[in-house]
């Protein structure tokens, strides 16, 4: 059994030596990670996103979630801890939103990341953040349509449940970045985690609460289940997107000058994603057509697209650390 909570929210005032095996995975993975954040930027609507920068150091994150999109907003309640926008031991940029513990008669701090109105609702969404995790500390990870959970995530004791099973590890202190795909046609979900945190592959299922998705309000929530004082969870870089039609997403990809071969590809992931419940498999072989290519040319790759913009310089060195694995 693992541990439960529910909740109502409120407005917030070294290097390795590496087998084959594990190379051609870690090859798939910095791949898979570089595809997912391109696939955010030139193929998507934003929802909710916020990096906490624009928030007041030491007090709750604001309501009203500075910048584009209009509309998206941050509710929770402290319980008996505290969600502060922090500057200790940021994951990126100068600040994090950290949960504080302690967790005391279960009166758990949480956080609910509440998406713009969606207008299109018949597209598939993503949700992607950062974490970091300390170590004896409990995190609850939900999608949420209102107070009906679509998908359940757990970190509890060293191990990742999905809707309540166990499907991989994680490595406390080290940053985990964990991204989630919801279709509406098949009212299935995919989550996959990189960094601190392994699922061994994607991992899919059907989505719990069908009859609540699509919906036009969805949400993150992130609950601290168990924590002692000081103890946290930190979060980054959270990003809720809606897939754009293709001929949006062919707009999108002209306006970035990424190399000519990995916009060939990038854009095949793009076409074969759409085409759920398949998609996961289908990403991965079509993320095999660059398999041929040596370390030296993806770093040239991982420049380029800092230079431009395309990567900023943080997930360029994430991925760059991925390919020394």
């Amino acid at each position: 059994m693992t541990p439960t909570a529910s909740q109502k929210p409120s407005a917030l005032p070294s290097r390795n030596h590496s087998t084959p095996a594990r190379m051609a995975r870690s090859r798939l993975t910095i791949l898979s990670c570089f595809a997912a954040l391109l696939l955010l930027q030139v193929a998507c609507t934003p929802m909710f996103v916020s990096d906490f920068e624009n928030d007041p150091v030491g007090s709750g994150p604001l309501y009203d979630v500075p910048g584009s999109p209009v509309g998206d907003t941050i509710t929770g309640n402290d319980g008996s801890g505290d969600i502060i926008a922090h500057a200790w031991q940021p994951i990126e940029g100068l600040q994090s939103l950290k949960l504080f513990g302690p967790v005391i008669d279960n009166q758990s701090p949480f956080v609910y990341f509440n998406t713009t109105v969606n207008t299109d609702q018949s597209r598939p969404m993503y949700f992607i953040w950062k974490g970091r995790i300390d170590d004896g500390v409990t995190v609850n990870a939900n999608v949420m349509a209102i107070d009906e959970a679509l998908l359940r995530l757990q970190f509890y004791n060293g191990s990742v449940y999905v809707n309540s099973l166990k499907k991989g590890s994680y490595t406390t202190g080290t940053v985990h970045t964990v991204f989630i795909s919801l279709s509406p046609d098949s009212d299935t979900y995919s989550v996959s985690m990189f960094g601190g945190a392994d699922l061994g592959g994607p991992v899919t299922g059907s989505l719990e609460n069908p009859d609540e998705f699509p919906h036009p309000h969805l949400s993150l929530m992130l609950e601290l289940l168990e924590a002692d004082y000081f103890d946290t969870y930190t979060v980054d870089s959270v990003n809720i997107s809606r897939l754009n039609s293709p001929k949006a997403q062919s707009r999108s990809i002209s306006k970035y000058r990424i190399p000519k071969e990995f916009r060939e590809i990038t854009s095949q992931i793009i076409a074969e994603t759409l085409r759920y419940p398949n998609g996961e498999e289908r990403v991965i072989e079509a993320v095999r057509a660059l398999d041929d290519w040596d370390d030296e040319s993806l770093r040239r790759m991982l420049k380029e697209a800092t230079r431009n913009g395309t990567l900023s310089p943080e997930e360029a060195a994430w991925l760059e650390e991925i390919l020394r694995l």
